[in-house]
């Protein structure tokens, strides 16, 4: 949003920004703008210098110690108040040891986004999720990228994370919102875009799984049930890979496995001719263990007796496909 016309405002749900009568403000350096957002985002508190210190340079302070924080609030006070404030007027009050920034008359996009999210969760539960997908979109509109983007010190981050466990809740309310409405296809593309972190999280996975279900359940026919044999594989825009359709396929009891296919019957043949003790030359230690060793080779060799070779035996393999020649 683009500032207040009767107020100072100030952003954080992304690079910090602020503005005053509609005026954007220049707010200094990164480190500045670090010490801005530790005072500002203490809810009014009182905080002493030593917690400032910390928050901002964590374990490397200055070493002018806590008098480098007057270079950072003074230039700050001089762009956030109006003209001709007084000292103990400003926003950003000051005592023996301590500073209070003062929220009295300053709009935190923070404010806008938890009217919206208490909103949302409000619509939810009174049964309209349309609404309430509505509200959680309009919420998650006031995030301009990474919270707090390119602030540095334990507070911006420990700050940061916060602000992105409340952009993941957001996200998931909406995604239930649209699984609950059918909107499967919707649901899925949000799905699609979410960062790499989120993608993993068990709630978000759920409600991807319900879509996904959702998408894929075979259209009912108007005024009737489905059609006798109808099926969700019509749904997806591709077939089966070929491998998996080859690997599910079924086979007559008795008939001979296919050439090449490791199965039952290729078993190992002693020094006589005869077929082993009824297992696959897979399911022998000394196999198992040079496949473990060399899986991404094509070749291995397995020491065994076999009648008309008096050196290993190579056997080619695929293994990704369960084959062997």
């Amino acid at each position: 949003m683009g500032g207040n016309s009767q107020r100072l405002r100030i952003e954080v749900l992304g690079p910090l920004r602020a503005w005053r009568d509609g005026s954007p403000l220049a707010l200094g350096p990164v480190r500045r703008q670090t010490v801005l957002a530790a005072l500002l985002l203490r809810d009014g508190a009182v905080v002493s210098h030593e917690h400032l210190l910390d928050g901002v340079w964590g374990a490397d302070p200055p070493a002018s110690g806590t008098k480098v924080l007057a270079s950072h609030v003074n230039p700050l006070r001089r762009t956030l108040d109006r003209a001709g404030t007084r000292h103990t007027e400003s926003v950003i009050r000051s005592g023996k040891g301590w500073y209070r920034f003062v929220l009295d008359d300053v709009r935190l996009d923070l404010a806008d986004l938890a009217e919206l999210r208490d909103r949302a969760l409000r619509t939810k539960a009174s049964g309209d999720p349309a609404e309430a997908a509505q509200q959680s979109t309009d919420a998650l509109a006031l995030f301009r990228g990474e919270p707090l983007a390119q602030l540095s010190g334990p507070f911006a981050a420990a700050e940061r994370e916060r602000l992105l466990e409340r952009r993941r809740t957001l996200r998931l309310a909406r995604l239930s919102c649209l699984v609950d409405l059918g909107r499967y296809g919707d649901a899925l593309d949000d799905a699609a875009r979410l960062p790499e972190a989120d993608r993993y999280d068990e709630s978000m996975l759920a409600l991807r799984m319900r879509a996904l279900y959702g998408w894929a359940a075979p259209t009912p026919r108007p005024g009737g049930p489905p059609r006798r044999g109808s099926s969700s594989a019509s749904r997806w825009p591709c077939r089966a890979p070929t491998g998996t359709r080859r690997s599910t396929s079924m086979r007559s009891k008795g008939s001979p496995p296919r050439r090449g296919r490791c199965g039952p019957a290729d078993r190992v043949r002693g020094p006589e001719g005869k077929r082993g003790p009824g297992r696959s030359p897979l399911a022998t230690g000394g196999l198992v263990k040079r496949i473990g060793r060399r899986r991404h080779s094509p070749e291995l060799r397995v020491p065994r007796a076999h009648p008309r070779a008096g050196s290993d035996v190579v056997i080619t393999s695929n293994l990704a496909n369960g084959w062997l020649t």
